[in-house]
């Protein structure tokens, strides 16, 4: 590859940074998908020739596909895998591809994609934890963003797999193994583990994604769970403490979610 000093690759580097993080809109995007498409046109870019790359050009090769993290230093080897999707773009995640060995449809057809912090839907992933931003699915373990299934009709209502042919209720549809996971007992389990740690912002956040998740509830409990997500957000408007709002979502799955 062309040897460049190294101020003007750093200077490169820097220009891609800016453009990566969107700050100039639309002319950015575009630029970037320019980039990025020009990248992967780019026939002499083998493992040879990227061993013997000079690091910095190597990192911009690689930030047009994966997220450099700027306190996580990866190695040659580990960079040159990314490129060349046989390890996770998420760099603080550096999981081996595919992931656990999944055998299944997604895992084996998408470049690069990730079940372990990727979304099923969107191929994104972002650093959320302890949310309901993102859904998980019972059986395959893969994970959609909560927007994402909602946008694609992936929440609705129907009877749950493991219980049968009991009531209808929401069921989340895993895109990657087509099954359905109920969505009442994991909006609690997520709400008793981490909503004493949630402030104020993100419990608000969190009562709007169940609000949207049961808007189209038909059932009674799932209403029910509507309705008070509502209610708590107009009551945090307001001024009641998170604290508080807090306290009463816990208290309403222990009274209807027994």
């Amino acid at each position: 590859m062309l040897c460049l000093p190294d101020e003007f690759l750093e200077e490169i580097k820097s220009e891609l940074r800016v453009i990566l993080e969107g700050t100039g809109g639309s002319q950015h995007r575009e630029e970037f998908l320019i980039l990025q498409k020009l990248v992967q046109s780019r026939a002499d870019l083998t493992t040879k020739t990227l061993v013997i790359a000079h690091r910095v050009q190597l990192e911009i090769l690689v930030a047009t596909q994966a997220f450099l993290h700027p306190n996580i230093s990866l190695s040659q080897t580990s960079l040159i895998e990314v490129f060349f999707y046989k390890r996770c773009r998420n760099i603080a995640s550096q999981n081996q591809l595919p992931a656990d060995d999944c055998t299944c449809e997604v895992c084996t057809n998408r470049n690069g994609f990730c079940n372990l912090c990727m979304c099923v839907i969107c191929n994104k992933f972002d650093f959320e934890v302890n949310t309901c931003r993102w859904i998980g699915c019972d059986l395959c373990s893969h994970w959609t963003h909560t927007d994402c299934a909602i946008r694609d009709g992936h929440v609705g209502m129907g009877s749950c797999v493991k219980s049968g042919a009991g009531p209808a209720e929401m069921l989340f549809r895993c895109r990657a193994c087509n099954r359905t996971s109920e969505l009442l007992g994991w909006v609690k389990d997520v709400f008793q583990h981490c909503a004493p740690g949630w402030d104020r912002e993100a419990l608000m956040r969190e009562l709007d994604f169940v609000s949207r998740i049961f808007r189209g509830s038909e059932d009674r409990r799932g209403r029910k769970l509507f309705w008070k997500c509502e209610d708590l957000i107009e009551k945090m408007k307001a001024g009641i403490a998170e604290s508080t709002a807090c306290k009463v979502m816990l208290l309403f799955f222990h009274v209807n979610l027994l």
